[in-house]
């Protein structure tokens, strides 16, 4: 379920492929940083990093990652002081190729469902995202149903497309 308060804890889901291909065993992970820590910090600062979630892609290519709002420390919520938005970074990792992205989501209604826009009701979409590790192309749905299309850093490993 990828609409309404169904969705529950989903925060982004989506498929990896290489060339239009789904990639099997990708790692996708959900990375938060401590915003407070964040925000004051200078050259050379180390800054407190978590991963909330991880999913790996089946045959078909597809990932989804969860966080439950009411779980989540207020100090990786945006500005680090309330329970607004949340910045979020996703690393996918498909074989040797590596792909950081980042995006910002909030907690909507009394059920605390994730979507991508501070307006956006319960019913609406979950945001929805592809990778391409091997044309670089990155397909972003909101929660609204827009998409926006980009080209992505992938970052190759030794052996990596």
């Amino acid at each position: 379920m990828t609409t309404g308060s169904g969705t529950k804890n989903l925060v982004v889901y989506g498929t990896v492929t290489r060339n239009g291909t789904p990639v099997r065993g990708a790692e996708v992970d959900l990375v938060l940083t401590n915003e407070l820590q964040e925000a004051g910090a200078k050259d050379g600062d180390t800054i407190q990093m978590h991963t909330a979630d991880t999913a790996r892609t089946g045959a078909d290519g597809r990932y989804a990652v969860y966080l439950k709002a009411d779980d989540t420390p207020t100090k990786y919520f945006l500005g680090g002081t309330d329970r607004s938005g949340l910045n979020f970074d996703l690393n996918v990792i498909a074989g040797k190729d590596f792909v950081p992205w980042g995006d910002t989501v909030f907690p909507v209604g009394t059920a605390k469902v994730w979507r991508s826009d501070e307006d956006a009701a319960p019913a609406d979409r979950a945001m929805m995202v592809t990778f391409d590790v091997g044309t670089q192309k990155l397909s972003k749905w909101d929660s609204d149903g827009e998409v926006e299309k980009s080209t992505m850093a992938v970052l190759h490993g030794p052996g990596g497309s």
